[in-house]
């Protein structure tokens, strides 16, 4: 079986489900995982925070805003076919439902209906044009443990039951994103998590290959949002990908790769809008030297704590990572030097009570508004070649920190979020152009 993704811009439209229905390949069993269309989370997003609010009536109009929308991509999906008439119906039963929603209702479960909705109407689009098809919901089988994390011997137990060996050519639908907690409560994989729905499901049922489809043709070897001649990466190993993923890079949610790797699943990132490109493909592939490359995440704090006294004492690492176990807050990048010690955190709300924790151990200094910029390629950080046009550009991006040794897979560099875009071009020109290219194909 074939596990396909699309994401919410690949749903956006009418004409965008119907491009991504004709997608699914006929001749093999597939299962296909959905986001909600474009923008729907986001909105309901918004009339959570205006019912919690008090702003009742400002909640009304959003929610009659979504039904408008979802209502006439019905019509311009099925006219006057008799799906028409179950699809408006099931529309407007949700949303009698989302209206009847108050202060108390629980975010996540809001949220689910964006998925939800717009699978029934992908699963009924399919029927109309003669694909028939089982929509089972994710509800019934994406469920996690007390840890919060996705119960994969649970999951693949109850799919399992959803899905008939005996069928030749079947297809599946289900939503990404949602599932339930440990209590059966609704809830998610944070946003994006439908790339991690489909990977979980890959692993499940051992599957032969998963493609994520989304509006760009494969994970490029810089942010095309801030550099101009970026391009699409072939070949990714699946270390590489789960850096880069974790590092910044949108195209990926950062927890997906891991469960495609665990069963050597290959996983293949592909465009919608131009479904011929080639694409990226993330496997168990050979090792090509070089840094294949560059990701950036914004949203940082860098905490340094210097302690003289203290520092090289036994336990006292022990005692500022317990800081952080305690808050439940992860950590990016540490370095250290003889009296000071470096931790990046992604922005947190608990960001003065853990300062306060940490000046029991030593003077705390707290630098906001950073980003991470991580460069990835196999093996990158113990090979002389690639760091030399990545080290000769350092003094003109000015970093706070440098991480380098931690895998042999990533550099990464840390420093104001106002010199990232300069310094993502800078990295670019120095990598990309010349040198490293040459590097590349010949390795040795």
């Amino acid at each position: 079986m074939k596990i396909l993704k699309f994401g919410g811009t690949s749903l956006a439209s009418a004409q965008r489900i119907i491009n991504a229905a004709h997608l699914v390949d006929g001749n093999s069993n597939n299962l296909v995982v959905l986001s909600a269309m474009s923008g729907i989370t986001n909105t309901l997003s918004d009339i959570y925070l205006d019912l919690l609010n008090g702003r009742s009536e400002k909640a009304s109009d959003q929610i009659s805003k979504i039904n408008l929308h979802f209502n006439e991509t019905a019509y311009q999906l099925f006219e006057k076919s008799d799906y028409l008439h179950i699809a408006l119906e099931e529309i407007n039963s949700s949303f009698i439902e989302i209206k009847a929603f108050n202060e108390t209702t629980r975010i996540k479960e809001l949220l689910s209906y964006g998925e939800i909705i717009t699978a029934r109407l992908f699963s009924h689009y399919l029927n109309s044009i003669g694909r028939k098809n089982t929509l089972i919901d994710a509800l019934d089988f994406m469920i996690l443990n007390d840890d919060g994390e996705p119960d994969m011997e649970a999951i693949s137990q109850r799919i399992k039951k959803h899905i008939d060996p005996r069928l030749k050519n079947h297809l599946y639908i289900t939503q990404g994103f949602i599932c339930r907690d440990k209590n059966g409560k609704i809830s998610n994989l944070k946003r994006g998590g439908s790339d991690y729905t489909a990977t979980i499901i890959g692993a499940a049922i051992l599957a032969e290959n998963i493609t994520i489809w989304t509006d760009i043709d494969g994970l490029h070897n810089n942010d095309p949002r801030y550099v101009s001649d970026t391009k699409a990466i072939t070949d990714l190993n699946f270390d590489e990908a789960a850096e880069l993923a974790y590092f910044g890079a949108k195209i990926l949610h950062p927890s997906s790769i891991r469960p495609a790797r665990d069963k050597n699943i290959p996983v293949l990132l592909k465009n919608t809008l131009d479904p011929e490109a080639a694409g990226t493909l993330i496997s168990e592939n050979k090792v090509v030297k070089g840094i294949k490359a560059i990701a950036a995440k914004d949203g940082i704090q860098i905490i340094r704590i210097q302690s003289g006294r203290m520092l090289m004492a036994h336990g006292f690492l022990k005692r500022v990572f317990s800081v952080f176990d305690h808050f439940k807050v992860p950590v990016d990048v540490i370095t250290t030097s003889e009296v000071s010690v470096s931790i990046t955190i992604e922005n947190n709300s608990m960001i003065n009570a853990i300062i306060f924790e940490l000046q029991k151990l030593g003077d705390v200094e707290l630098i906001e508004n950073c980003s991470i910029i991580s460069a990835v390629g196999s093996n990158i950080s113990i090979n002389p070649k690639v760091l030399a046009p990545l080290f000769s550009c350092l003094s003109l991006i000015q970093p706070r920190m440098i991480s380098l040794g931690g895998s042999r897979n990533n550099i990464t560099i840390v420093l104001d979020s106002d010199k990232k875009i300069s310094a993502l071009n800078l990295l670019n020109e120095s990598i990309f152009r010349s040198h490293h290219e040459v590097l590349l194909n010949n390795p040795d």
